[in-house]
């Protein structure tokens, strides 16, 4: 695992005047960063996109700043323009891990990678000792970073949107019934996430794609396939919008 220290020589001095640093935007709230970064930048944000995920009105995310690391006596990483923190308030510092963003966004923002392979973020929610939810942090060199940065999970081919962000293989699962119960929570989850000011018109234009693909496309219901867990044959699409509701209610508060 790449080191603080490391991290500090290929980006060092350190200190980065604003007036040096790049400036990248996302839901109206400004971030100062290296330059030589803005590209890994727009790449995680896209995910936040991706994901529904927004930042609040509260004014607690941070970016560039010259100060040393909570209770040492190094420069922070913030130092250097390689890290950010968002969402501080509803994802806190402390010994237990506390977050409002989703395992999978976390998931596609720890899968950007350099061309040459390597992973280009750390996230402080992952840390082992006390958690650090709000920062995310690059955790390449300059190097790596100029061979450029790659997500290929955000870039589906045309005309294949999957409805709510589900994989194919996992939705797949759920018309089976095959699904397993960390599968069934995933899709809940993700369902909950889509349904935050769901343009309805354009959900039931996904559920129209995903019906012709799998039943006739006479059929209104999906009375042809075989149900996910606890949806009952013929299930209607709104019915299936108040099977996701009540699932993402249940599962939520597991962290």
């Amino acid at each position: 695992m790449v080191t603080n220290d490391a991290l500090r020589a290929w980006w060092g001095p350190g200190c980065l005047s604003r007036s040096d640093a790049a400036t990248v935007i996302y839901d109206n709230r400004r971030f100062y960063v290296h330059p030589a970064t803005m590209s890994a930048w727009h790449l995680l944000f896209e995910v936040f996109k991706y994901h529904r995920y927004s930042i609040d009105e509260v004014m607690d995310d941070w970016s560039l700043a010259c100060r040393k690391i909570t209770g040492g006596s190094k420069l922070s990483l913030h130092s250097f323009g390689i890290a950010i923190d968002v969402n501080a308030t509803s994802n806190p510092y402390g010994a237990k891990l506390v977050t409002d963003m989703s395992p999978w966004m976390i998931n596609d923002a720890l899968s950007i990678r350099t061309r040459s392979g390597k992973q280009v973020f750390r996230w402080g929610g992952s840390y082992s000792r006390n958690k650090d939810a709000m920062h995310f942090e690059i955790v390449v060199s300059p190097a790596d970073i100029a061979t450029g940065v790659t997500h290929s999970k955000l870039r589906p081919q045309p005309g294949e949107e999957i409805p709510m962000g589900l994989d194919q293989n996992t939705l797949n699962a759920l018309l089976r019934g095959s699904a397993d119960a960390g599968e069934a929570k995933m899709a809940a989850q993700r369902m909950e996430a889509y349904l935050r000011d769901v343009d309805f018109a354009k959900l039931q234009r996904q559920v129209d794609v995903l019906r012709r693909g799998l039943v006739p496309e006479n059929s209104d219901d999906f009375q042809d396939v075989t149900p996910m867990h606890g949806v009952a044959p013929g299930t209607k699409a709104s019915g299936l919008l108040r099977f996701a509701r009540e699932s993402a209610v249940n599962s939520r508060g597991d962290g």
